[in-house]
């Protein structure tokens, strides 16, 4: 990690009021403001959760919507957009994710948080496959018993966060399932932590997402001394 003394910061840059174009989002479709704002807000950090489907299958799919919310109680949130409309999914019932429908009914997801090392996994797990199918196994993931909720972790991932449904909520017009998990059990690798036992985001090293199907490392981090 660089250290950066406060006086020795390099000056900030700006930008006058011409120098800005504005982008109306009145009138453009949902998918156009969608990818304006996946352009934007970057860049952003992967949930690849893991649920259980009906069939006992280990289902995995990849959410960069995801934050944390607050430590007391440990809440993180993870937005989940459904399926567009179209002749197969007719309603928003029929129209939810499969990880969104298998926490609604199990109560219970993990999220992982996935290293650069496991970026062709990712991408491969967030496309669409039958609900039957398990991803785990289509992308060769590790499943690891978790300790207090019955889905599995993943052995692959530095971070698991074992998490219980503590509500969702449904926003907008899609709508876009907001879920919202208390986080029961947290699990890091030996080898993440840092000299003085504490996690070190540089042997992380987390996948995050950007645009257009664009991912990213982290590629320097830094803190300041005043």
């Amino acid at each position: 990690m660089r250290v950066i003394e406060h006086p020795r910061v390099a000056p900030e840059r700006r930008w006058g009021a011409e120098q800005y174009r504005t982008l109306e989002l009145a009138g453009q479709s949902a998918g156009a403001i969608y990818h304006l704002m996946t352009a934007m807000i970057v860049p952003r950090p992967i949930a690849l959760i893991s649920t259980v489907g009906e069939q006992g299958q280990l289902n995995v799919a990849p959410f960069s919507f995801f934050n944390g919310v607050c430590s007391d109680p440990p809440i993180l949130s993870v937005a989940i957009i459904r399926h567009p409309v179209s002749a197969e999914r007719p309603d928003p019932e029929s129209r939810l994710k499969d990880t969104a429908r298998n926490i609604r009914r199990t109560g219970e997801f993990v999220v992982n948080i996935a290293p650069v090392s496991l970026a062709a996994a990712v991408e491969t797990a967030g496309k669409s496959w039958p609900t039957e199918q398990s991803e785990a196994e289509i992308c060769g993931l590790e499943a690891l018993p978790s300790l207090k909720v019955a889905v599995p972790r993943l052995g692959n991932c530095p971070i698991q966060l074992e998490c219980r449904l503590e509500r969702i909520v449904e926003v907008g017009q899609g709508p876009t399932d907001l879920v919202l998990g208390r986080i029961v059990e947290a699990h890091a690798a030996l080898e993440v932590f840092g000299d003085k036992g504490r996690l070190d985001v540089d042997r992380i090293l987390p996948l995050s997402r950007l645009s257009a199907g664009s991912y990213a490392g982290l590629q320097e981090s830094f803190r300041f001394v005043f």
